[in-house]
């Protein structure tokens, strides 16, 4: 049923959808879904914590989309994420200097694109040394 595109959420679902990839290729979508898709360690199982046996670890790093919107709230430093075309160009720092901004409960609204960022294994799961500059946008 969620493999058919006419039931899958989209961009034009409401006025601004934004997805946080967790278990990309498993549980979950690696393509974007909306108007800003933020990938986590990639979007992918395995996350960061998330141990032992393969079943255990899918619904763990499935899970780990909540549990960061969730820390997202109440966070004094947020969960910063860097517009980049791909993980590895990320990773490469290829995207140092993008447009940075928070993932979960406080984005910015008008943004688009894809966001990647890196979390920790335990809470607080956001690795604050991203924010280099104030170029964050809330």
């Amino acid at each position: 049923m969620l493999s058919s595109e006419k039931t899958r959420l989209d961009p034009t679902d409401a006025a601004f959808v934004d997805v946080i990839h967790s278990c990309g290729g498993v549980l979950g979508f690696l393509q974007p879904l909306g108007k800003a898709d933020f990938y986590p360690n990639a979007g992918t199982a395995i996350q960061p914590g998330c141990c032992c046996a393969p079943e255990i670890m899918e619904a763990c790093s499935h899970g780990r989309s909540y549990v960061y919107f969730t820390e997202s709230i109440n966070s004094k430093t947020g969960l910063p994420a860097t517009k980049c075309d791909s993980w590895n160009s990320y990773m490469n720092g290829q995207c140092a200097g993008s447009q940075v901004v928070l993932m979960g409960e406080h984005v910015d609204r008008n943004v688009e694109g894809l966001f990647f960022l890196r979390t920790r294994s335990d809470p607080p799961y956001a690795y604050i040394q991203e924010v280099t500059d104030n170029s964050v946008s809330k």
